[in-house]
């Protein structure tokens, strides 16, 4: 039961965030050097590159931010609270941005436009982005402790609605929505429950994407669909959840190996950093 969206979909998200990137200079990156990268990334997909209209589009993403937009001052406690970050949470998000941007931040590399030479992407966290986290951190139960956790379903909702304001659409929100409402991850009989109801259409699928943006780890986009659907059929349970089954099933031979933050007070590079997907030795 998988909800598949369309090719241009997901390429449309990926430019949403190339228009909103900075290079290594802290410079926006030109709409050439976009269609470039996207044109010779993801043609063996999209074939029509023209009706898609990219120069008109990143204007028209770059018109649409706002302030929750703008990176994040941590250190700026009057600003996060105006913005809606609430104080109890301020260490715990900074710390999830910590973790987030020391996990990630050097496996998003543009492809070259200059030979033998990339330009940094990793934008740090926004306003909207720690607001998403915010929002798991409120409604998603004492069970998500972890900071993949955290940061897949709370990108999946910042990634719909950064894409629905950005392009003036209605922001798809239902599939996520009821999954963490009844959290099929806290018990056999709230997994079972969730199945039912996928099965009586009365719950939507969690969307899913074509395997082949999941595999180009350049956008946070293709890490968050990655890491949420690591077990075909399982999309629902967590992503710790999920690395743990993978475990099982091998013998303790395969390890998707990520660090956890239960404890706030515990700042992130205490942990090992490992990048998910990477296969410990047996």
């Amino acid at each position: 039961m998988v909800n598949v969206q369309t090719n241009i979909d997901a390429l449309l998200q990926v430019l949403l965030e190339y228009s909103l990137a900075l290079d290594n200079k802290n410079k926006s990156l030109t709409t050439n050097q976009i269609t470039k990268i996207l044109r010779n990334e993801y043609s063996v997909l999209i074939q029509d590159f023209k009706t898609l209209q990219f120069p008109d589009l990143i204007k028209k993403i770059r018109k649409n931010r706002n302030h929750l937009d703008d990176q994040i001052n941590w250190h700026d406690t009057e600003t996060l609270i105006q913005n809606g970050i609430k104080d109890q949470w301020i260490n715990a998000l900074h710390q999830q941005s910590e973790w987030v941007i020391q996990t990630f931040s050097h496996s998003f590399n543009v492809p070259a436009l200059v030979a033998n030479k990339t330009c940094l992407y990793f934008n740090k966290t926004t306003y909207e982005e720690a607001l998403s986290w915010q929002y798991i951190l409120d409604n998603g139960g004492i069970e998500i402790d972890k900071p993949v956790d955290v940061f897949v379903l709370g990108s999946k909702f910042y990634l719909r609605k950064l894409f629905a304001k950005l392009y003036d659409k209605k922001p798809t929100l239902k599939d996520i929505e009821k999954h963490l409402q009844i959290k099929p991850w806290e018990s056999n009989s709230k997994e079972q429950i969730y199945i039912e109801q996928l099965k009586k259409g009365t719950t939507e699928p969690l969307i899913q994407y074509d395997d082949f943006f999941k595999n180009k780890l350049g956008t946070k986009f293709s890490i968050v669909y990655r890491l949420g659907s690591l077990i075909s059929g399982k999309e629902y349970l967590l992503p710790s959840e999920q690395m743990n089954v993978l475990n099982r099933q091998n013998n303790n031979r395969f390890k998707l190996v990520l660090p956890t933050a239960s404890n706030t007070s515990i700042t992130v590079t205490s942990f090992p950093l490992y990048l998910p997907g990477n296969i410990e030795p047996p």
